[in-house]
Formats: C-alpha cells, structure tokens, sequence
C-alpha cells in the first residue's frame, strides 16, 4: 500500500482528449491500464518526477478488436491474452509464437498491447514481429503544448539504438496488415532470454520470405536487443537469392555479412551488443537460412 499523503495522484479520464489534456498540462503522467509498469516499478512509488498517473481503463473503444480485410485493429487496452485469443484465427505463425511465449501468463492477462510497445527502458519481444510486418499505430504525440493525432509506422516512435520513445505519445490502437494469401511465404521467429528477468541476455529474431519464383525473392529479417534496440534488413537488392544458397559455406557468408551489418548499425549506439550476443543472432540467422533452404529448394 502506499502512503496516502505522499501517493502520487490517479486521474481517470473518459476519453482520448482528456488524456491529452493531461498530457499538455503535465510534463510527463504515467499511463497505465494493466499496471503491470507500476508493479514493476513498485519500489520507486511514491515518486516526485511522476506526480499523476493516468488510469485509461474507461476511456471507451480502446478495447475494440476489428478484423477487416486488409488488416487487424486492436485498441491499446486489450491485454496479451485477450489479442491472443481474439486473433488466433486471424494472426499468422509468427505472432501466435510471440504472444504464445514471453511472459508467464499471469503477466499476459494484465499486460496490455499498449504498454507492452511503450515502456520505456527495455524493449519487449511483441516490438520485434509487429516492427517487422509493418504494423502501424495510432499515436497521440504532445509537442509544445500541442497535441497531434497521427497514424504512423510502429517503428517510428522509436528510438533503435536505446530503449526509448522518440516522442511524448499516448498509442491508442494497433493496425496489423493481413496477410495475403501466398504459399510461398514463410515466416521465422526465435526468442532467446527474457526481456524481463534478463533483458541483457535478452533478443528476438524474425525473418521472413516470400517469392513468387526462385527468381524473385525477398528475405528479410529483425533482430532485436531487449536493452539496447533493433534493427531490420531490408533485402532491397536481392543480396540473399535463395537458388544461389547451395551450401552451408554460403550461409556462413552471408552470416558474416549479417554480423558485419548489426555492428554497422549500433556502432554509434551509448550502448552495444556484446560479441557473443551478435555471435548468438548470426547463427539463429543461419538456421533461419537453412530452414528457407529445406522449404524453397
């Protein structure tokens, strides 16, 4: 329990916009709706740098679930376990691996989709396969009084190279783009440690493949460092062409290039991952290789 003199204050608003109200008036509310921060964090409270919390349990329609044909909405209140549920015939492998994973389920029948993308200090591994199929979100971001209403890409609120937002921004919905239906797509995902209890050890892989002949094909693939950040290769020029992969010799070189790539990408990172954390993604990108290889050829 805290003590009622020094608690910090809990506000309740109804709706979007008295979020907003709070967020301009405030230098930075804690939001919250399945508390799971605030009893991570127990320890700290009160806490003088977080004088009101804001509880947006009852702000209606953040609860929503829509399927449509061409992508999935999810309010930012559902927890885990509820998307889990709702999206099971909807989601393809990749997520059902990731929201299936992680945490125990104690954990995913409090934790919400919202704040499992925006706590900062750790990413969590649902950031790695939505980053990855491109999800989009609808954000709130407060800048010099002013509050902007934007849908914009989920990687782009983020800062990749540390575990932090780019912006102050109150997420209200999460837009999944469906899948088309294409035999010839085929997804991987791998999760390693616990961005919770470990967060240093911690990281998520997703690649993904998809061609409509061996002629043309697109590879790519996320890694993300729970502590530190992600980042995604993009295989714009064709530089992985799974009927030139005949050997493990090849693979190994082209996880030479991978290696060479994430420590390009956080070379100017406060923070970097360690030789055997990079050795450790390598190889979880050759087996991502090898399992294309068994499938494809």
């Amino acid at each position: 329990m805290y003590n009622g003199a020094f608690s910090p204050i809990i506000q309740t608003p109804l709706s979007a916009s008295g979020v907003d109200n709070l967020f301009v008036r405030q230098n930075s509310p804690m939001i919250f709706a399945g508390g799971t921060h605030i009893m991570r964090e127990v320890m700290n409270y009160p806490n003088v740098t977080v004088p009101e919390i804001v509880d947006i349990r009852g702000i209606m329609g953040m609860d929503k679930f829509v399927q449509t044909e061409k992508s999935i909405e999810i309010g930012a209140i559902n927890t885990i376990a509820r998307v889990r549920e709702l999206g099971e015939s909807y989601f393809n492998d990749v997520i059902k691996a990731c929201l299936a994973g992680g945490a125990p389920e104690c954990v995913k029948r409090k934790a919400t989709i919202g704040g499992a993308l925006v706590a900062d200090g750790v990413y969590y591994n649902l950031v790695a396969p939505l980053v990855h199929l491109g999800a989009m979100v609808e954000v709130h971001y407060y800048t010099e009084g002013e509050t902007l209403v934007r849908v914009v890409p989920l990687s782009s609120i983020y800062d990749t190279r540390q575990p932090k937002l780019q912006y102050r921004t109150f997420i209200t919905r999460v837009i999944i783009p469906q899948d088309k239906k294409n035999d010839n797509q085929f997804y991987y995902y791998r999760a390693l440690g616990s961005p919770v209890c470990n967060p240093g050890e911690s990281m998520v892989f997703v690649g993904s493949l998809s061609n409509d002949s061996l002629t043309s094909v697109n590879i790519e693939a996320t890694i993300l460092f729970s502590d530190i950040g992600f980042y995604t290769l993009g295989d714009k020029n064709q530089m992985f062409r799974v009927a030139s992969i005949t050997s493990f010799k090849e693979i190994q070189h082209l996880g030479e290039a991978f290696s060479k790539s994430i420590s390009e990408r956080f070379a100017l990172s406060k923070t970097v991952p360690s030789a055997e954390r990079i050795q450790k993604a390598v190889r979880i990108f050759e087996d991502f290789l090898l399992a294309v290889t068994e499938r494809f050829l």
